[in-house]
């Protein structure tokens, strides 16, 4: 099973890589491999096939991380980005062990990591904020000397 995941993160992230370069999207190939293949992995469970679980919490623990990542550069605040993984990884965790458990841990970790959202994005004033004038200042700054 190890081995039809690895195919498979390299075959849909080839896809994915030739669709960013036909219809210039901006997706990244690498996380759709991983994502694509523990989709479809964990439709196969559900439908009662043998499915290795451990391959198929290890792609999407490693999903987990990535969104927490690609969310963080979002925070507006980067002096709380460790906060914000050690909320939002763990209760992702938690999550991912609630839909191959098949238990309610699932939503208890999509309620944390929803929590950790509101707390981080919504009442902190949301997303960074870059106007042109904050890139034309960082630039100059960057050049000054």
């Amino acid at each position: 099973m190890i081995y039809a995941g690895i195919v498979s993160i390299f075959v849909i992230a080839g896809i994915a890589w030739l669709l960013v370069r036909v219809f210039n999207w901006r997706i990244c190939p690498v996380c759709a491999g991983v994502s694509g293949t523990w989709l479809w992995m964990l439709a196969a469970f559900w439908l009662e096939y043998e499915i290795d679980i451990l391959v198929l919490g290890i792609l999407m623990g490693g999903s987990i991380v990535g969104i927490a990542y690609q969310l963080e550069k979002r925070l507006s605040d980067m002096s709380f980005a460790m906060f914000w993984k050690l909320g939002f990884i763990p209760a992702g965790f938690l999550a991912v062990y609630g839909i191959l458990a098949r238990g309610n841990a699932f939503l208890v970790g999509l309620v944390g990591m929803g929590l950790m959202a509101i707390l981080f994005f919504f009442r902190s004033g949301g997303h960074k904020k870059n106007s042109s004038q904050v890139e034309d200042l960082e630039n100059k700054m960057k050049n000054c000397c």
